[in-house]
């Protein structure tokens, strides 16, 4: 699973080159694939008539299935004797119709846009060069995101202009079938203007003239599509936590900038900060499994606070993320472990950072 545009048929692609595998790619937008495609038993009948020997199976954007859990349920079921990769657009269409039947039968994985970590290890050079071009990495991160075709453009803003016109014009009106975009454009505007503050449907829904419960659809929309990544406050108790108001990011700066704020300097930006907790968000997301590790906000109501609390079996970091310091520094981390908390702040970071940085990279 992935955002568009997120490199997920890349990954899968140069993971079956690397294992030599043959190959059979099943673009399941195809209307004629579907149909073929309803059918684990007969599609295999008709497969074994196709090929001598069973090829690996790419399954793209699997979500435009009608029953994508059951009929990939019924292959392993069938000990199909090849590796089955599947892809799919986040979207709340896939998640309903794979995530029961394929308990133990698969393995998921969330691909989220280039890191930090992976971009910087192309930089090489003396130590002044490596620490000015890591600089402008990170600036070029606040600004325009890490979605790989952005990474690679030479206009980089053209490139998200389409990206989000892409998933508000096709994901939006097709897939998710919101008739109201005039009101789905502007709360993404609305969000994307308080990036990082408490949210409020209500007033959101006020300004933008629809129910809270439409704004709560369309905000569970664009987190089930990874563009928005809502963080519950700590509060040592899920019901507790349940009950009080989010924090609201932009998984990517570059999604966020084009939606409102532009692309300009950061020397020059008022959002600076934002922009600042945004990628520290974003690069945590990108390290941690994120199924076993919570991310929370934690405030109390004298407005004294900290940015991140991450939680894993019951031990706490707190990471507080600061735009600039004292000494001019461009982006001071101020990290505190709370007494729960193991020494080792990156314990289970390693692994993860290990597996995405085999990733190809954009050349």
């Amino acid at each position: 699973m992935s955002p568009r545009q997120a490199g997920k048929s890349t990954l899968a692609w140069w993971t079956l080159h690397q294992a030599e595998l043959p190959t059979l790619l099943l673009n399941c937008e195809e209307p004629a694939l579907r149909s073929w495609l309803r059918s684990p038993a007969l599609f295999l009948d008709d497969l074994g008539q196709i090929v001598d020997r069973p090829p690996a199976l790419l399954l793209e954007e699997a979500q435009w299935l009608e029953e994508a859990g059951l009929f990939l349920k019924g292959l392993v079921d069938r000990r199909y004797p090849a590796p089955i990769l599947v892809t799919g657009s986040s979207s709340f269409h896939f998640e309903a119709r794979t995530r029961e039947s394929l308990a133990g039968r698969a393995r998921r994985t969330l691909l989220l846009p280039l890191s930090y970590a992976e971009l910087a290890a192309d930089i090489h050079g003396p130590p002044l060069a490596r620490k000015r071009a890591r600089a402008e990495l990170q600036e070029r991160l606040l600004r325009f995101g890490g979605f790989p075709a952005v990474v690679k453009a030479e206009d980089p803003a053209d490139e998200l202009a389409a990206l989000v016109e892409a998933f508000i014009i096709r994901d939006a009106s097709d897939r998710f079938d919101i008739r109201n975009l005039p009101a789905f454009r502007r709360l993404l505007g609305l969000v994307a203007s308080q990036v990082g503050s408490l949210s409020n449907h209500s007033e959101w829904a006020a300004h933008l003239g629809i129910s809270s419960d439409t704004v709560a659809s369309y905000v569970g929309l664009l987190e089930d599509a990874h563009v928005l990544r809502s963080q519950r406050p700590y509060a040592g108790g899920k019901r507790a936590e349940l009950l009080q108001r989010p924090k609201v990011y932009f998984i990517d700066n570059g999604i966020r900038n084009q939606v409102f704020g532009g692309f300009g300097p950061l020397a020059q930006r008022a959002d600076a900060g934002a922009l600042h907790e945004s990628l520290a968000l974003s690069e945590i997301l990108k390290s941690i499994p994120p199924l076993l590790v919570g991310v929370h906000h934690w405030r109390t109501r004298s407005g004294a606070e900290v940015d991140f609390v991450l939680e894993h079996r019951g031990r706490l970091l707190a990471v507080e993320v600061k735009a600039g310091d004292a000494r001019g520094g461009s982006a001071a981390r101020r990290v505190a472990s709370s007494r729960r908390t193991s020494p080792n702040s990156s314990w289970w970071c390693t692994a993860e950072r290990e597996r995405r940085g085999k990733r190809g990279r954009p050349g």
